[in-house]
């Protein structure tokens, strides 16, 4: 697991190389939740592109991570694999947390 951020335009951009799974899931979130805490970040892109795998585990922990920003962080998902991004459609994920087909699109994206 890896997970690596820089700031781009006033967003932080977190990339992220792992497994989202049952083993990795809480920590993993509870990582990007706490740095996005720590450092007041208000507009956020998770870059899924290094994300070879989601289950419903890393789903239920996103979701929480969602929650738990509230309405004070805009969050985007970019560059998820051809898979994830269908489990994001077909679960209706993508109204509550936007998915975008690279990190640039989700830059321009989350600037409205």
């Amino acid at each position: 697991m890896r997970i690596t951020w820089e700031m781009r335009g006033g967003c932080a951009v977190y990339h992220i190389e792992a497994s989202v799974e049952l083993f990795s899931a809480d920590g993993i979130m509870k990582d990007l939740l706490e740095s996005i805490q720590v450092e007041g970040f208000t507009k956020v892109v998770l870059d899924f592109g290094g994300v070879d795998y989601i289950d419903s585990s890393g789903l239920a922990a996103l979701l929480h991570m969602r929650k738990l920003c509230n309405d004070s962080v805009k969050i985007r998902i970019a560059a998820p694999q051809m898979g994830i991004s269908r489990l994001f459609e077909m679960t209706n994920l993508s109204g509550y947390l936007p998915v975008d087909q690279t990190v640039e699109e989700s830059l321009e994206m989350i600037k409205e």
